[in-house]
């Protein structure tokens, strides 16, 4: 990750500093107003479906978190032996995500529709295996940084859950959309993408595979 002065006016300097490395496919970004910066990580694609977990990580100026040596908390990826990948020296990543979540967004909530939601951290995981498909609310500190539980379980489709392995931090919060896999005549199963808070407080959300904009919303019928 590079960070490129604001010189104002709309301006910013052409020249750039590293801030972090050892980052993969950091497509999801997010700066909480009290200045952490998290950084959702795709790792590498692996035919395994239980490993690599994917990452949050919290970073810093300088940070190295791993890539393209480490993965999990403290795994060598094949190709790499343990001296080489150094992985002990690395930044840890604050909390793991199920493997290939592929998560693809991260905001903060601020609205008002759901009250039990603000400042908490929204993840789009986008992913086409059996953990993704799914937007999941984490609990965070005064900073934004999210919550973390040792352990933990996570849910699979079709149905079910897994473990994460002993010792290891997760996320401590829920899945918003629980039941977003395929039902054959009745719906497909979702694959989000962007998130975004609208004025009234309903999350939108993209779905890239479908083809579909979806709104999160309370009904305002009353009973």
């Amino acid at each position: 990750m590079r960070r490129h002065a604001y010189l104002g006016n709309g301006r910013w300097d052409e020249d750039s500093t590293v801030f972090a490395s050892g980052l993969r496919n950091s497509i999801a970004l997010v700066r909480h107003s009290s200045g952490t910066i998290l950084q959702s990580e795709n790792s590498v694609d692996l035919t395994t479906p239980d490993h690599p977990y994917d990452e949050i990580n919290v970073l810093r100026t300088g940070g190295h978190y791993g890539w393209p040596y480490c993965v999990d908390l403290a795994t060598p990826l094949p190709g790499w032996s343990a001296a080489q990948a150094r992985c002990g020296q690395r930044d840890r990543p604050l909390a793991l995500l199920p493997p290939h979540a592929a998560p693809l967004d991260l905001i903060y909530y601020d609205g008002a529709m759901f009250p039990e939601l603000r400042g908490r951290l929204l993840m789009s995981w986008h992913g086409y295996r059996r953990a993704g498909g799914r937007i999941v609310a984490g609990e965070t500190d005064g900073e934004g940084r999210p919550l973390t539980d040792i352990g933990g379980r996570y849910a699979i489709y079709p149905r079910g859950a897994l473990s994460y392995p002993a010792g290891a931090p997760s996320i401590r919060g829920k899945v918003l959309t629980p039941g977003w896999d395929t039902v054959a005549g009745r719906q497909p199963r979702g694959a989000p993408v962007v998130l975004a808070v609208a004025a009234d407080g309903s999350i939108w959300v993209t779905d890239d595979r479908n083809r579909a904009i979806l709104r999160i919303a309370r009904s305002d019928r009353t009973p």
